[in-house]
């Protein structure tokens, strides 16, 4: 899977437990012009995770100038900031590979990650849940990355890593179909 316009564009500028801070590339004032959302203005993206201290994300664009907006997760916003923090979201958890929307402790092993290549040269452990292949969610070590298909996850999961394991069982709770993949980086490949 090709990484969306915006994760072309950003580099990881600080990542912990609190937030993740997107710098924008210097060169990409005409790319974020081209989707309609963005001003050429913008410098950083924050994005806060959950954590003790909030209880829902929240998103920041900050200016060249040192200006700001913010918003949360769940805030009454224009479509343009539903888009851009969809983006913002999809960069940072799907293609940067970092979780941000569950418990601290679940994502405090990706709070050091600070580029791509780091993410795909760990094993990582993930599970695939669900009723039908149609509708299912992802976890990540444990954390919550969102919604995808069986499929999706696959093809998802084989364009950045080697899978070494898939094991299907159902939930002995709920019955539900739960998918064990296990990867590695591809660079270990023989």
């Amino acid at each position: 899977m090709e990484l969306n316009k915006l994760s072309q564009v950003v580099t990881i500028e600080h990542n912990d437990s609190d937030s993740v801070i997107l710098r924008i590339k210097d060169d990409a004032k005409m790319t974020l012009l081209s989707t309609g959302c963005f001003k050429g203005t913008e410098d950083m993206f924050i994005i806060s995770k959950r954590s003790r201290k909030r209880e829902h994300l929240a998103f920041s664009i900050v200016y060249k100038d040192g200006g700001h907006f913010g918003w949360e997760q769940f805030e009454l916003v224009s479509s343009t900031l539903k888009t851009i923090q969809k983006w913002l979201h999809e960069s940072v958890v799907w293609d940067f590979g970092i979780p941000i929307d569950d418990k601290p402790e679940l994502l405090e092993p990706f709070n050091n990650i600070q580029s791509l290549a780091e993410d795909l040269n760990m094993p990582h452990t993930f599970e695939v849940a669900g009723f039908g292949l149609d509708n299912m969610i992802m976890r990540k070590e444990g954390a919550f990355m969102g919604g995808i298909s069986y499929g999706n996850a696959l093809k998802y999961l084989n364009d950045r890593y080697k899978i070494v394991l898939n094991e299907h069982s159902n939930s002995p709770q709920t019955g539900c179909d739960v998918f064990l993949l296990k990867t590695e980086s591809k660079d270990e490949e023989k």
